[in-house]
């Protein structure tokens, strides 16, 4: 089993990263209806931890509830990672080094994504996704061009949404993890998590390094 996370953002320290947010049209809502909504260019931001925050379901709907936002449902991440106006990135996968390795089974442990809860993780995998928007030409440090970047796609990682279709504790299920050679997603939706914080024990507070809030219309 995956060691239990070291970090989670604290409610406080959850912002909007300072990209700001993109007006776009998405089908919203059970008829799709085509409407604008504004939906952050890159996904919620960790201003104490200087990383993009990572935080269970319920918490990142608290934050929504708090601030005016909303998590999205299925149609409405799909439809956003989909659209001609998401920059599209590779899903990041991080796996353990080889020092982890050699730890890990000398205390014993079988399985190789023990440490996907930990702060190092949560930073690689950052970097990575730096590394690849860079690639397509956004620096996503550099505040003189924020007002011209695009959406960056929240599928190269995943995102909580608030999907009252499966019964699942919290109504949340996660999403993501887009193949942009393939063009499909290379995970299904994660109905085992649920939409609970830690404090109810952890088995339906999941969050891992690649679990961020980038499903969200503001």
């Amino acid at each position: 089993m995956p060691k239990k996370p070291d970090y989670q953002t604290p409610l406080s320290a959850i912002c909007l990263h300072a990209s700001g947010f993109k007006t776009i049209n998405l089908p919203v809502g059970p008829n799709k209806s085509m409407v604008e909504v504004r939906v952050p260019r890159l996904p919620l931001w960790d201003s104490d931890a200087g990383i993009f925050a990572r935080c269970s379901a319920a918490r990142t709907k608290q934050w929504c509830d708090e601030n005016g936002a909303k998590m999205m449902s299925y149609n409405e991440a799909n439809a956003l990672n989909m659209s001609p106006e998401t920059l599209k990135v590779q899903y990041i996968a991080v796996r353990e080094t080889e020092e982890e390795r050699k730890e890990r089974e000398k205390e014993g442990g079988k399985n190789p994504l023990r440490n996907m809860g930990s702060m190092d993780w949560m930073k690689r995998f950052d970097a990575e996704f730096k590394k690849r928007v860079l690639e397509k030409g956004w620096d996503i440090d550099d505040m003189e061009k924020y007002n011209e970047m695009p959406v960056v796609s929240f599928a190269c990682g995943k995102a909580w949404l608030n999907e009252v279709n499966y019964k699942m504790k919290g109504g949340a299920v996660n999403f993501g993890f887009w193949d942009v050679v393939a063009k499909k997603y290379v995970q299904n939706m994660g109905f085992q998590h649920g939409g609970g914080d830690a404090s109810d024990g952890g088995a339906s507070g999941h969050f891992d390094y690649s679990q961020w809030c980038g499903a969200i219309i503001l």
